[in-house]
């Protein structure tokens, strides 16, 4: 196989490599993502408690 003809496989693997499951998650404007295999725990909103 030319060299030529291998870039393409190999640009696919790289790409296969990338491609998961992931959490996805805004704060403000931004986006962010983490792969699903690192999240521990998913906490849903609490209400915030006044200390005096």
């Amino acid at each position: 196989m030319s060299n030529a003809a291998a870039q393409p496989e190999q640009a696919h693997k790289a790409l296969q490599d990338k491609e998961g499951k992931y959490l996805t998650f805004a704060l403000g404007s931004e986006e962010y993502g983490l792969e699903i295999l690192k999240v521990r725990e998913i906490s849903g909103y609490m209400e915030i408690t006044a200390v005096p």
